[in-house]
C-alpha cells in the first residue's frame, strides 16, 4: 500500500475512534487486504493470531454506516486475494 494511501485511511480511522496499526500486535482487530497480495508475513501472523482478514470494502462500509460491521461477509478466504494492507 503507497505511504499516501496508508495516511489517509489511518486519517479516517482515527477520525472514528478507531486504531490504526502499520503491523500486526495483539491490539488489532482484524487485517485489512485489498489488490493482490504482497504482504504474506504479515497475513500468516494475522492467521497464527486467529485475526479475521477481511477486503477493503469493510473498512468503506463501516466509514459510511459510522460503525464496526461484523467480519463475516467481509473475510478473505483465498490467499491471492489482497494486495495493499491496514490493520485496525
Amino acid at each position: 500500500m503507497s505511504n499516501i494511501l496508508q495516511a489517509e485511511w489511518k486519517c479516517k480511522i482515527d477520525g472514528i475512534c478507531g486504531m490504526f496499526h502499520a503491523k500486526v500486535n495483539k491490539d488489532t482487530k482484524c487485517l485489512v487486504v485489498g489488490g493482490s497480495l504482497n504482504y504474506e508475513a504479515e497475513v500468516r501472523k494475522a492467521r497464527r493470531m486467529k485475526i479475521p482478514i477481511v477486503r477493503e470494502d469493510y473498512l468503506i462500509d463501516g466509514l459510511a454506516r459510522k460503525k464496526r460491521l461484523p467480519f463475516d461477509m467481509y473475510k478473505v478466504e483465498m490467499i491471492g486475494e489482497a494486495s495493499s494492507m491496514v490493520t485496525i
